[in-house]
């Protein structure tokens, strides 16, 4: 009976500055948008990413959160960071002598998508539908 071994990949700050070989995926930033739509097969985008050497944007839905009492939305965003495809590739990539970085800056901005600055701007259609009214705060 073949043993499963469970790899967990875990983000931590580099040792060291990377290296010519090396690859690092620079998180930008994060745009918000009014239509979800979901990044399908997560390990195969990032082992094009890496392979590509190409800026991508990769596209999770936010799961439903409140307020805290502070008016403070928390959520986390699942980047698929365990998929198996995206740790096989990690694990090819330390098999050449290279190591896969993710790179997120303290302050990652918080943008809103071109669809969702058209939604709030329209005094009509979705915005009638959805009973929103505007509120300029």
């Amino acid at each position: 009976m073949e043993e499963k071994i469970i790899q967990k990949l875990e983000l931590k700050p580099a040792q060291s500055a990377p290296g010519p070989e090396d690859i690092v995926l620079q998180m930008t930033d994060i745009q918000l948008h009014t239509n979800t739509r979901t990044t399908n097969e997560i390990g195969k985008f990032f082992k094009r990413l890496i392979f590509w050497k190409k800026p991508a944007r990769l596209y999770s839905p936010l799961p439903p959160q409140e307020k805290n009492k502070e008016g403070i939305i928390n959520f986390n965003i699942d980047m698929g960071l365990n998929d198996p495809v995206l740790q096989e590739t990690i694990n090819e990539c330390r098999k050449q002598g290279r190591r896969v970085l993710i790179s997120v800056p303290n302050n990652v901005p918080i943008l809103l998508g071109k669809d969702a600055v058209e939604f709030k701007n329209s005094v009509k259609g979705k915005r009638i539908l959805r009973r929103l009214a505007k509120n300029e705060s």
